[in-house]
């Protein structure tokens, strides 16, 4: 079973040295390799990366996205690898001990499984309060413990068609290759909106098509990665801009339902009224979940309208 591991950065930031190296430490690589996209690195840097890669005990390749945004970067990633399993991390994350191997286990007692979630720890530069990383683990997922799933909740597998109950985590996302051939072909069909650099919603997009194909979904804690969260992640301003973008993104991607007006009132107001009237209750939760119910209707009555 042949795993790709991807990597997109536009930056190349310090802690692709603890990336690497998590990989490395999985044990043997055989069948695997390792595909780096540059999305605007600077000149030295990309030598860095070059030369790095040029260590690892497998397959590498490294490749250059000239579009700024994840979206292009990752679909040039989607495009190269050759892996019956795609194993996507961010420049930030690293990969738990054994990770690897859990997901082989994993994957051969379920040949049925599409989409995996794995368990994804916050890796804080400065210690958040307590609120904040309730709202984290249940809002935004750049601060994880993977969506909704807390460290009480075990592996769990859901059918085909359920994939709306798991949330994709971007970095750490592991997928079918079937399910990104999929999304590829259905690429035309989404919203230009989820294009914009910054604005995300890829993954969510690549995700729920695991149902068309008849495929499950899982949760699986044993596959563990971190997410380093450097100082100033936890500040109300970048907070709002991030949750505005994620919202509108998933909002945008209703276009591809063809719902009804009817629809997008009654979606947007069970969206804002179960954000409002579950935990946490902290003043700042609030006006984040606040902007979040603003950002998906918007994003959703973009996206009935076109969203092109």
């Amino acid at each position: 079973m042949k795993v790709s591991f991807l990597i997109c950065s536009n930056r190349a930031p310090a802690t692709l040295d603890a990336l690497f190296d998590s990989i490395v430490g999985q044990g043997p690589l055989d069948g695997c390799e390792v595909v780096f996209v540059d999305n605007g690195i600077a000149s030295g840097g990309a030598d860095e990366v070059r030369a790095r890669l040029k260590t690892l005990p497998c397959e590498t390749s490294y490749l250059t996205e000239p579009t700024p945004g994840i979206w292009a970067a990752r679909k040039t990633s989607y495009e190269n690898a050759r892996g019956e399993w795609l194993f996507i991390l961010d420049d930030d994350n690293r990969l738990g001990e054994g990770a690897l191997a859990a997901f082989f286990e994993f994957a051969k007692d379920h040949p049925e499984v599409g989409g995996i979630c794995p368990r994804i720890l916050a890796d804080w530069e400065v210690e958040p309060p307590d609120w904040l990383k309730l709202f984290g683990r249940l809002y935004c997922l750049s601060y994880t413990e993977s969506g909704r799933f807390g460290p009480g909740i075990g592996e769990t597998v859901w059918p085909p068609g359920a994939a709306g109950v798991l949330s994709p985590p971007g970095g750490g996302m592991v997928i079918r290759r079937e399910v990104v051939t999929a999304f590829l072909a259905s690429d035309a069909d989404i919203p230009g909106g989820l294009r914009v650099s910054r604005l995300g919603g890829e993954d969510h997009a690549v995700y729920s098509l695991t149902g068309g194909l008849g495929l499950s979904t899982a949760y699986v804690p044993s596959i563990l990665v971190y997410h380093y969260l450097p100082r100033g992640r936890e500040e109300i301003r970048y907070l709002a801009r991030l949750n505005l973008r994620m919202a509108y993104a998933y909002g945008l991607l209703a276009h591809r339902a063809r719902l009804g007006a009817f629809d997008v009132l009654r979606i947007s107001t069970g969206f804002a009224v179960s954000n409002l009237a579950s935990p946490p209750y902290h003043p700042w939760a609030m006006l984040l979940k606040s902007i979040r119910a603003a950002g998906y209707a918007a994003g959703l009555i973009k996206g009935m309208a076109g969203g092109k």
